[in-house]
């Protein structure tokens, strides 16, 4: 049957891809498994085996999209398609139609890592799959994501994720493991500024930044180009924090290293979990490459940065339920991880839908209508 105009393009993305199979093995097309791998993780199933009963109770619906002529494959299909298929050309085609329908990505993109504790590899390394995601906090959207690879880590993983990703006009923030010249230059490079956090990893940067912030504190705080303060409650404590911004130059010792580098910032916080207790003092540093930066902006991007950790890491962990899918043939959990951040997309994007993730995935779950509302969410 012909496809409806609602997910005409996701198929149309899927049908891109190079089947890893030989064509004698072909029972069911590429496009097929995945849609069905999709729609079922859309509407509230997290395992292959559940993937395989979705498809068996839904086929009726399934072959109003694609022809499943064969019906629905077994959970092992699916799983082996999942294991062969090449895991970069998932990752690129996500990154394509997330670049295609974002024109331009405002605000503050955050880049970090996390660990599918569930996807252990068979044999003797048995090695978690680490992926690296950029997230758009505006709209909490997945931009792209990375795998990283099992000798290397997070520091060579963000310059392959960055030339894929359109970030002009973006604010990238990182934390202090990719607090790298390459990584800087490479934001940069593509047309965006960033964020960078700086720890003991760089010690004479770190120590550069402690020191020009004192010298500053001695003088009673005059030379900020820009402090700002705020006062409340966070998770029912009392929290301060204040937001201090110097430039960049004279402060910083290998400046050729860090030529990008326009303002250095701190940010002090202080926290009393009762009215009586010891208050907890904390100050950490950032690099920018934003000349003139507003201190009240630096303050909101590094409190933004870390939405990643609830609005995305949080969802897959609780609504997804990522850690407890136990997946081990090749590929499969690395391109599962590609399916979640597709539906998670989907399903913040959805109009005229009421509820969070998991009661938007109910309510695919219940009805047809709701499944292929979410199926065709715009992303602008």
């Amino acid at each position: 049957m012909g496809e409806p105009e609602q997910v005409e393009t996701l198929v149309a993305l899927f049908r891109e891809l190079r089947d890893p199979r030989v064509q004698r093995t072909k029972d069911y097309s590429l496009e097929e498994i995945l849609f069905l791998v999709l729609a079922a993780v859309v509407s509230g199933v997290n395992h292959l085996t559940r993937i395989e009963l979705f498809g068996n109770t839904k086929l009726d619906w399934l072959r109003t999209i694609l022809p499943y002529k064969n019906g629905i494959p077994s959970h092992d299909t699916i799983g082996r398609v999942l294991g062969r298929l090449e895991p970069d050309a998932l990752e690129a085609m996500f990154i394509r139609w997330m670049n295609g329908a974002a024109a331009a990505v405002a605000g503050v993109v955050a880049i970090d890592g996390k660990t599918a504790r569930g996807a252990l590899r068979r044999g003797d390394d048995r090695s978690f799959v680490h992926m690296v995601s950029a997230f758009c906090t505006a709209n909490g959207l997945v931009y792209g994501q990375l795998k990283v690879d099992e000798k290397s880590n997070e520091i060579t993983a963000i310059p392959k994720l960055l030339d894929l990703l359109f970030i002009q006009g973006a604010l990238v923030t990182i934390d202090a493991m990719g607090c790298q010249t390459a990584i800087a230059e490479k934001v940069v490079d593509r047309g965006g500024d960033f964020l960078i956090a700086v720890k003991g990893n760089q010690e004479t940067l770190y120590e550069d930044l402690g020191v020009a912030f004192h010298d500053v504190d001695i003088r009673g705080g005059s030379g900020f180009a820009s402090s700002h303060e705020t006062e409340g409650l966070a998770h029912g404590r009392g929290e301060w924090r204040k937001c201090d911004v110097l430039e960049a130059p004279g402060h910083i010792t290998h400046r050729d290293k860090w030529k990008h580098v326009k303002s250095i910032v701190r940010v002090e916080t202080e926290r009393r979990l009762t009215k009586t207790a010891e208050p907890e003092k904390l100050a950490r540093y950032y690099i920018s490459s934003l000349e003139a930066l507003d201190a009240r902006q630096a303050l909101q991007a590094t409190r933004e940065h870390w939405s990643i950790e609830n609005r995305l890491h949080w969802q897959l962990d609780v609504s997804f339920r990522e850690d407890e899918c136990r997946v081990y043939a090749e590929n499969a959990a690395e391109n599962l991880v590609v399916v979640r951040h597709i539906a998670l997309n989907l399903l913040r994007s959805v109009k005229g839908l009421p509820g969070g993730i998991e009661a938007r995935r109910g309510q695919a779950a219940w009805s047809d209508a709701a499944r292929v509302r979410i199926l065709h969410a715009g992303l602008n």
